[in-house]
């Protein structure tokens, strides 16, 4: 029996160590967490800081962040070309034919060829195509007549 109480007593033993282990593991987690969440709060107010020093100071910068303040002139100016470069971009129509992108200016589609329509031109053409009907009765009109064949009302022009 005694030799079954040493092995007890051993395996208690190793039970306990285990336990201890993974408690301590999971405190210094928990302890390394809050370290980060603190540092990266710590990162968040000095970038509040910064950014106040450079809306403070970007007209007339100080000696020590001139150059940077410089840098951040250059990358603004960069996003403001790029930004204008998307506009552009999304001004730009489709190709009907091949779906390649076109300018809104152009007549064919350098892609295809095919011959392409403003949206002038195809408003136009839709109101033009667009049959015309008396206001009063509903009877269709010509494109030039004055007056409606089947009511004599007036057409509305």
């Amino acid at each position: 029996m005694a030799f079954l109480d040493g092995v007890k007593g051993k395996i208690s033993k190793a039970g306990y160590s285990t336990m201890q282990k993974a408690k301590d593991l999971s405190e210094i987690t928990k302890l390394n967490m809050a370290v980060s969440e603190s540092e990266t709060k710590i990162n968040e107010i000095y970038s509040e800081i910064g950014y106040k020093v450079y809306c403070a100071y970007r007209e007339n910068p100080l000696e020590e962040v001139k150059e940077e303040i410089g840098q951040i002139r250059e990358l603004e100016e960069a996003m403001e070309a790029c930004k204008l470069q998307i506009q552009a971009i999304n001004a730009m129509n489709s190709c009907p034919r091949c779906g390649a992108k076109i300018k809104p200016e152009m007549m064919f589609c350098s892609n295809c060829g095919m011959k392409l329509q403003s949206e002038e031109q195809e408003t136009v053409e839709e109101e033009q195509e667009r049959p015309a009907f008396c206001s009063e009765c509903g009877a269709p009109l010509e494109p030039d007549m004055k007056f409606c064949t089947v009511c004599g009302h007036k057409v509305d022009e």
